[in-house]
């Protein structure tokens, strides 16, 4: 018996169409996976770490408005970490303080 990845939707992001780079850090934080931090799913998973390889070094921290494949599709590329998060969080009072009606 063999065991699949199983996926879930997370969230839904929808991303801007007209591939502007001004644009694109309102929607996607880029990072990357830095060789001294210890993370147990590298470590295991991916053998990073330790002993282990390192990500490539072409794995940058910046991405590009080609990542951007569809409204709801993005490219991840090999050792690089990405956030969603960056416009929902500009502005969390208006998305989560309550009415004030005086």
């Amino acid at each position: 018996m063999t065991c699949q990845a199983q996926w879930a939707v997370a969230s839904r992001v929808v991303l801007p169409v007209d591939h502007d780079e001004d644009l694109l850090p309102l929607y996607v934080e880029y990072g990357r996976r830095y060789a001294g931090v210890d993370d147990p799913h590298d470590k295991r998973v991916r053998r990073w770490g330790g002993e282990g390889q390192r990500p490539r070094a072409s794995a940058g921290a910046e991405g590009r408005s080609d990542d951007v494949l569809s409204r709801t599709s993005f490219a991840i590329r090999p050792g690089q970490r990405v956030s969603f998060a960056t416009y929902f969080n500009a502005f969390p009072g208006l998305l989560l303080a309550p009415m004030d009606h005086r």
